[in-house]
């Protein structure tokens, strides 16, 4: 969350070293310090550096299982995978707190909660829809007037619920426990997305 700020914040500083140093690279007599010196201060002032240089540095390297969650919560905010969803007519769609903003700005569609300090009660509400039972999940979910359920298999938020609530409803959902409330509505074939109808 910092690292927007911490990037506002280099602009200045960034710009004042490239001030100084670039306009003695182009001054200089020769064609090689001119070209390769002023794309060096380039990379190295503004920050493109560092993520060149990183990969190559001698640190923990995702392992596959992390690979393929940071992989699945891509995808499945990807705009072209989001806006599949407005086949259907605009209702509301129960879904991971972390989908709900990309859910309704990508589509017509409205979802319950949003990581925000101020929406504490729908955060809880859809984390223990989540973590419960099948039963539990559909209280809620009908409380909130949901008529659609949106999963995101192996999200990063995902992770939580199946190792928080092992016999969740998420985790059930994850063994492909379908309770009989909710009925499979078709999506693109590559969509990593699931979708329910909620009776």
């Amino acid at each position: 969350r910092a690292g927007p700020a911490a990037q506002m914040l280099a602009i200045p500083g960034a710009t004042a070293l490239a001030w100084l140093i670039i306009p003695r690279l182009l001054g200089n007599r020769s064609i090689a310090v001119r070209v390769l010196g002023t794309t060096a201060a380039f990379l190295i002032v503004s920050g493109m550096f560092a993520g060149m240089v990183l990969k190559y540095l001698p640190i923990d390297r995702p392992k596959p299982y992390e690979k393929r969650v940071n992989m699945a919560t891509g995808d499945c905010l990807r705009t072209t995978v989001l806006l599949a969803l407005n086949k259907y007519p605009a209702q509301t769609i129960f879904t991971f707190v972390d989908m709900g903003p990309r859910l309704i700005t990508i589509t017509h569609h409205d979802a319950i909660a949003g990581p925000y300090h101020r929406n504490g009660d729908a955060i809880l509400d859809v984390q223990h829809a989540f973590g419960r039972s099948a039963d539990e999940a559909h209280a809620i979910i009908k409380r909130h007037g949901a008529t659609m359920l949106l999963l995101c298999p192996n999200a990063a938020e995902s992770t939580n619920y199946k190792a928080r609530s092992p016999k969740g409803f998420y985790a059930e959902l994850a063994k492909n426990e379908v309770p009989t409330w909710l009925t499979p509505l078709p999506l693109p074939a590559m969509s990593p997305l699931r979708l329910f109808k909620v009776d």
